[in-house]
């Protein structure tokens, strides 16, 4: 009963299990081991067939295992014979995937394995880590490509990098099968690699409204610009089956796309990694041509500074203008004749006067240079100058001008750039951050908690054992709410949610936001009440405000102790509606309230239960009630719980 129990376990397991037999030389050294047991997770992550390897040894099945930098053999050799356990996180060259694996062994010369690929996990880690160093340089989409390809498991994938104009692009990086069209290119009369695609107005049509865009056949995406012998000669060549359209854009304007090419009967795996990673593509590109704009700005400013001519006044100490030279294609003042003669009074505004008399009054007196940067309104726009102020005769001084509203504006444009980078610097920052750290730690749990149950299942009952896949379940329902959280954010910073208002009941949605939460709320026998009428009534967006439910209501289950209530409220204020989601948990400083809401400081302070968090969810939560016109606050003691509320409007203003 127990070994039939532990089967059903294993083969609807979200991991991969192998149990195995250790094979010794006749100097009772491990020399292989054979296959007794695989589930079908096994199967799925590694490709093997459980009815191909059943009985055979590994290096019948992959004779290359010998050859690898990582000794698999002697690692589970050693644990088979001498009992232990064993955690490594390793890349298969045989597979060519990357695993953590967790191996103990509960009888001498047998032992268990259980996997994870983390093949996909590896790539936006190492991809996060390589943006973050390399933003500012040239961009390797041949790279892109290839790392896009393992996440999806496609056939292959090509990269379109769009003009600034977000309508035509060029093919620049495409992998899984460049060696075959090669051969093919001069058949079909060009280069994919390079070629430049003129606008397709159909094809721009059917990717508009997602993000990704499935076709059952090339043709569907290609067949406005790709003659129809051509993609029947690709799709028989290779295979092709479906084809995967991932967009690349930030507010309205597309920056790329890759196109995802699968053999026939395959699809698309890991579609929200596959999202993510062209998310992070996106603010790569982004910010490499911000950076680009800023290094041509800065050289067209040092141009100008190197051209730009000056003006020049010759005038008394009573500031009488004695002469006057403008240089050709300078600001165009009234002609020389006009000024001579008049005093300063009669030419410059009061306050320019009233700064520039002391100056020349010290330039006279010390025959040292004095400077003076003022700005006039011309007929054209306003301009700006920078005047040099020298005496060379006593009581005769030389005003210099030069006009610098090229370079101010210039200064301007470079420094709303430089903020746009920031801000982009920072988002970046934030959203690799939370890649590259706090999406390793579900897996870390969910793999500490698999140990344990592969240990001991032989001396778990079931309670126990149901205690265990409780909180496995537990541990991947949450990891999914986060990477669900990455991409609402993802997609909310480059324009990708659509924000579509309507009438709703709000018991209705309290009910299901309540209900999605009921798992995380009893493992920690927290209750949740709500006091909504049904007559209330909201205009607003349903995902959005699911949305923003779900995370208050999992950030209040979060820092309440086992035990405690959480309650939701709403009430009418004016035209609005205030919605309240309030705890008797361990509450906020009030030093912390400012903070929570504040993008540049991430908030990761741990729940009752240890429960790790990014607080990212506060933040999409500010961007979804702003984007009501609502506000969102806290209110919040020591001791006593918090209570978040925030506003939304009650009709269609």
């Amino acid at each position: 009963m127990k070994n039939k129990l532990n089967k059903s376990i294993h083969d609807k397991a979200p991991f991969g299990y192998a149990y195995h037999k250790i094979i010794l030389d006749d100097l009772n050294r491990p020399i292989d081991y054979e296959f007794i047991d695989v589930n079908p997770q096994f199967e799925l992550i590694t490709g093997l067939k459980a009815s191909a390897i059943i009985g055979k040894s590994i290096c019948n099945i992959m004779p290359g295992i010998r050859k690898e930098n990582f000794d698999w053999i002697t690692y589970y050799g050693e644990i088979a014979l001498n009992g232990g356990s064993g955690d490594l996180e390793q890349y298969s060259e045989q597979l060519k995937k990357w695993y953590k694996v967790q191996v103990s062994s509960p009888e001498k010369l047998y032992f268990v394995t259980y996997f994870v690929d983390i093949t996909s996990q590896k790539i936006l880690l190492d991809s996060a880590q390589q943006f973050l160093m390399n933003s500012n340089e040239n961009i390797n989409y041949q790279k892109l490509c290839e790392d896009l390809q393992i996440i999806s498991g496609a056939l292959a994938v090509s990269f379109n990098l769009f003009n600034e104009n977000s309508v035509d692009f060029t093919t620049v990086g495409i992998s899984g099968i460049n060696e075959t069209l090669r051969k093919i290119s001069s058949f079909i009369g060009f280069e994919i690699v390079g070629k430049q695609w003129k606008h397709d107005s159909g094809r721009a049509e059917k990717i508009k409204e997602k993000s990704i865009t499935k076709f059952s056949k090339l043709d569907e995406l290609a067949g406005n610009t790709i003659p129809l012998k051509i993609i029947s000669i690709l799709e028989n060549t290779f295979g092709i089956g479906e084809v995967y359209l991932v967009k690349i854009q930030k507010k309205e304007q597309i920056l790329g796309d890759f196109t995802l090419y699968f053999r026939k009967g395959n699809t698309l795996k890991n579609e929200k990694q596959v999202d993510l990673y062209a998310h992070m593509v996106g603010m790569l590109i982004d910010q490499n041509r911000i950076s680009h704009s800023l290094r041509i700005s800065e050289a067209k400013s040092s141009a100008i500074l190197r051209t730009l001519p000056d003006m020049l006044f010759i005038q008394n100490s009573e500031g009488v203008y004695l002469d006057f030279y403008l240089p050709e294609n300078t600001v165009k003042f009234d002609p020389p004749k006009v000024f001579i003669g008049q005093r300063m009074e009669n030419v410059l505004p009061e306050n320019i006067i009233r700064d520039l008399i002391p100056i020349i009054d010290k330039a006279i007196q010390t025959r040292e240079i004095q400077h003076y940067n003022y700005s006039l309104e011309m007929p054209d726009k306003r301009h700006y100058f920078e005047a040099r102020i020298m005496s060379f005769v006593k009581d005769i001084f030389m005003n210099i001008v030069r006009d610098v509203t090229n370079q101010k504006e210039v200064e301007i444009a470079l420094k709303i750039k430089n903020e746009q980078l920031i801000k982009s610097d920072l988002e970046k920052d934030l959203f690799l951050s939370i890649l590259a750290h706090d999406l390793k730690n579900p897996f870390n749990a969910l793999l500490g908690l698999t140990e344990l149950l592969s240990a001991n299942i032989r001396k778990y009952d079931i309670e126990k054992i149901e205690r265990f896949m409780f909180q496995i379940q537990n541990t991947v329902k949450n990891t999914h709410y986060l990477l669900e959280d990455l991409l609402i954010w993802a997609q909310t910073q480059m324009g990708k949610i659509t924000f579509k208002q309507e009438e709703l009941v709000l018991h209705d949605i309290c009910n299901d936001s309540i209900t999605s939460s009921k798992l995380n709320a009893q493992y920690k026998e927290i209750t949740i009440s709500h006091y909504i009428d049904k007559e209330i009534r909201v205009w607003a967006d349903a995902y959005m405000i699911k949305t923003i439910m779900r995370n208050l209501i999992s950030n209040a289950i979060k820092f309440t102790k086992p035990g405690g209530n959480i309650d939701i409220r709403a009430e009418k204020s004016g035209k609005k509606i205030i919605i309240s989601v309030s705890d008797n948990g361990i509450g906020l400083a009030t030093s912390k309230l400012k903070e929570l809401f504040d993008i540049a400081i991430p908030q990761s302070t741990p729940g009752t239960a240890k429960e790790s968090g990014t607080g990212l969810g506060l933040f999409i939560c500010k961007e979804f009630v702003e984007k009501h016109d609502g506000t969102i606050w806290a209110e919040s003691e020591e001791g006593i719980g918090s209570c978040f509320k925030f506003s939304l409007p009650e009709n269609k203003s």
